[in-house]
């Protein structure tokens, strides 16, 4: 027997020896994983198979090196294969420690992602409360401004006095500009930006309609790049449209003159530029716009100021005005 222990001493010496440099191999090459795997099995193939039955490095973690080791401690060789056991640890620890790190990951990846999950849900939920509110905001906002264009329209109707009519009119109008926004509002997907291309044309259509315009008198044209802007910006550009056009209706074909209104409104280099030509009679060049009484005018310069706008006048063939507006 002792003869026996002998042998299993050196041979489990020349296990550790050889695992010892496989270790240091590990811990100092970059291909250590691949050596680790090439050297263990060739040594467990060499080393330990007759007597431990091992043809791979696999096989190291497994239960038939266990029993092995178990029973050499049931037959009282307690100090090699305490060597051994302790050895094996030092060799199988790091492996156990990133399986276990793995599998604390794992679990904890598996925690986190529930918690997003509830969280997501959680916001999704509030996100379509704050949708259906803000709808109805502007659901209320666009009848309330409607019930008062209505009122406005009675008022037209029964009221006699010419400068009286002409004044609700205007009233009407613009009560109508900001009450599109929020109707577009209300209808759209987006609840917080107006696609301006389909605002302006259903602004114009309107605007005809009230001035009782025929189409084939006062040609219009557009050129309108698909632009979004915010509520912020649609409104007060949306009025500064509105009294522009109207201008350009009332008062630059007189006596059933006949011309072209064109429109554009372009994107570019973080400017909105708007353009808004007739080829009517014009603006005398006496006149300084900027110093007229007329509320229109007025209301003009104030929205492309809040806008922190710029505007622009051209009286060459007609009237053109320029609107440049900022945006982020």
């Amino acid at each position: 027997m002792m003869d026996n222990t002998i042998v299993f001493e050196k041979e489990f010496t020349a296990f550790q020896k050889k695992y010892g440099e496989i270790l240091k191999k590990y811990l100092t090459d970059e291909t250590a994983s691949e050596a680790l795997l090439h050297e263990g099995y060739k040594l467990g193939r060499e080393a330990v198979a007759d007597k431990l039955g091992i043809l791979t490095v696999t096989a190291i973690h497994h239960d038939r090196l266990i029993n092995f080791l178990e029973n050499l401690k049931a037959n009282g060789h307690l100090m090699i294969a305490e060597k051994a056991s302790l050895f094996l640890e030092e060799v199988l620890a790091p492996f156990q420690m990133i399986g276990n790190g793995f599998h604390h990951a794992i679990k904890l990846l598996n925690q986190r992602s529930v918690e997003f999950a509830v969280r997501i849900r959680d916001l999704q939920h509030s996100l379509a409360e704050k949708e259906a509110l803000l709808k109805e905001v502007y659901h209320r906002v666009k009848n309330n401004l409607q019930v008062m264009s209505s009122l406005l329209h009675l008022q037209i109707e029964t009221t006699h006095d010419n400068l009286a009519k002409k004044v609700l009119t205007e009233s009407e109008r613009r009560i109508r500009a900001m009450s599109l926004v929020h109707e577009m509002l209300y209808q759209s997907q987006n609840l917080s930006q107006i696609e301006m291309q389909e605002y302006i044309h259903t602004l114009l259509k309107y605007l005809y309609e009230i001035y009782n315009v025929d189409r084939k008198k006062i040609q219009r044209t557009t050129d309108i790049d698909a632009i979004s802007l915010e509520i912020d910006t649609a409104i007060p550009l949306g009025l500064i449209i509105n009294e522009l056009v109207s201008n350009t209706l009332k008062y630059a074909f007189p006596d059933d003159k006949t011309g072209t209104l064109s429109l554009s409104l372009k994107k570019e280099h973080r400017k909105i530029i708007l353009i808004i030509h007739d080829d009517g009679i014009g603006i005398p060049p006496d006149v300084d716009v900027h110093t007229m009484v007329s509320l229109g005018m007025q209301l003009i310069f104030n929205l492309a100021r809040q806008l922190h706008g710029k505007i622009g006048l051209n009286r060459d063939k007609g009237t053109t005005f320029t609107v440049t507006i900022p945006i982020k």
